[in-house]
């Protein structure tokens, strides 16, 4: 009959296995209600600056920091570089003057090359044997530094970042992945802000092109109804785009008409050709008939 009873080395063994899988488990957990705290966040802003204004609040308190920021643009070529927003613990007061510019130096230029040179956190700690020259760290009264580039889709690089200032930190893989999450969060509503806000350029532009030309244009949907028109269409017909509206295009007093003066079948009506094959008609005659206006 074999024995399979444990020796205090094996059981040694088999502990530690075990506090390192729940030690995993809790990282794990922690990181979850991390990620939902911050979409929490960012389902309940209003705006993109309240958004990331409540991420550094909560960076403050998730790493027991003394200060959390973002920097913007990170340009290694440009010859300055702010800080438009950060949040910092009574006793270290804010860095930078929110909007003031400095002169990006040497110093600086090689911890921003070096950050933004990773897809991960990069630490400025004893662990890591990575430090701030004394020209940033001095100043700015920080002992760790923890630093991600979080890239939007579009633009340029931001730099997101945290600051123990009373003490070196070393910052553990658990804080390490819950920072990188953040950092991957903050990059998609970056990206969905810029995407917005490119998308309304796009649209104002076409919106002031489409009113300022001089040819008469009108769109109408597969019914025929006509959803939109240009004053320039509005002063060529002289109907205003509610008029439009109240009747069909096919039944409108003006028609696309043979070069002879007669009426396309509704089958072969160049709007339809359009609509039902996605390709532009051109050379049609349009011809409109207006009501003559009674005179007394």
């Amino acid at each position: 009959m074999s024995d399979h009873r444990l020796t205090k080395q094996e059981l040694i063994l088999e502990l530690q296995r075990f506090r390192q899988q729940e030690e995993t488990m809790l990282d794990q957990m922690h990181c979850f209600e991390v990620i939902e705290r911050i979409s929490r966040i960012s389902l309940k802003s209003t705006t993109m600056e309240e958004f990331l204004a409540q991420v550094l609040d909560e960076l403050l308190s998730l790493f027991n920091c003394d200060r959390a920021w973002l920097l913007y643009p990170c340009d290694p070529t440009a010859p300055f570089w702010s800080v438009p927003m950060e949040r910092t613990s009574p006793e270290w007061p804010g860095a930078k003057a929110i909007g003031a510019e400095f002169p990006v130096t040497a110093d600086a230029l090689e911890v921003m090359n070096t950050c933004l040179g990773s897809t991960y956190p990069i630490c400025f700690d004893e662990k890591s044997g990575r430090s701030l020259p004394k020209s940033l760290s001095e100043p700015l009264s920080v002992r760790s530094q923890l630093s991600l580039p979080p890239y939007p889709k579009s633009g340029q690089a931001w730099l997101l970042g945290i600051h123990h200032c009373a003490k070196n930190h070393v910052f553990s893989e658990g804080e390490i992945r819950i920072f990188s999450e953040i950092g991957q969060r903050i990059s998609d509503a970056l990206s969905s802000a810029i995407y917005f806000h490119d998308m309304t350029l796009s649209e104002n532009r076409y919106r002031s092109l489409f009113e300022q030309m001089a040819q008469g244009v009108l769109y109408h949907d597969t019914h025929g109804r006509i959803t939109s028109a240009n004053p320039a269409a509005e002063h060529i017909l002289d109907l205003s785009l509610e008029q439009m509206r109240e009747t069909l295009s096919l039944t409108h007093p003006w028609q696309a008409i043979h070069e002879d003066g007669s009426n396309f079948s509704e089958e072969t009506h160049p709007s339809h050709i359009a609509l039902k094959t996605g390709q532009a008609v051109h050379n049609v005659v349009m011809g409109i008939f207006k009501k003559k206006k009674k005179t007394y």
